[in-house]
């Protein structure tokens, strides 16, 4: 049974996107960090005010937490540290690019759910604003 070798192209064209989306993820930590910054400096009038406050905050810790984690996957096979000899299945080029596809879709799993997260946050810093 002979499976099809995808074209170099798309092995390319995921690890471009892959670049895109690094990018986004940086792009959402800044503004994570923002929205963390501007949590800290809110006046709190109130439990829940400060209790929606803190919320705000751990939303943003852990957004962030999920957007490093989503930076630091790469899609490059990492040399085992049973095997120093790398095996030619970690090398075809059918095994690179289904790992650079997997990498895509996780990193934009992980970025979809941190942005998620962050709208969740800002909705929080503006009831924590709001209330009394």
């Amino acid at each position: 049974m002979t499976e099809q070798i995808p074209p170099p192209s798309n092995t390319a064209r995921n690890r471009r996107k892959i670049f895109y989306v690094d990018i986004a993820i940086v792009a959402s930590l800044v503004g994570v960090g923002t929205l963390f910054t501007i949590a800290r400096q809110i006046a709190t009038f109130g439990s829940l005010s400060a209790i929606t406050n803190l919320i705000s905050q751990a939303c943003a810790v852990g957004a962030a937490a999920l957007l490093v984690a989503g930076l630091w996957r790469r899609p490059y096979p990492r040399p085992s540290r049973a095997s120093h000899s790398t095996s030619d299945h970690d090398n075809s080029p059918q095994f690179l690019a289904e790992n650079a596809e997997r990498t895509l879709l996780w990193k934009l799993m992980a970025l979809r759910t941190a942005i998620g997260i962050t709208m969740l946050q800002g909705f929080l810093i503006g009831i924590s604003a709001v209330l009394h």
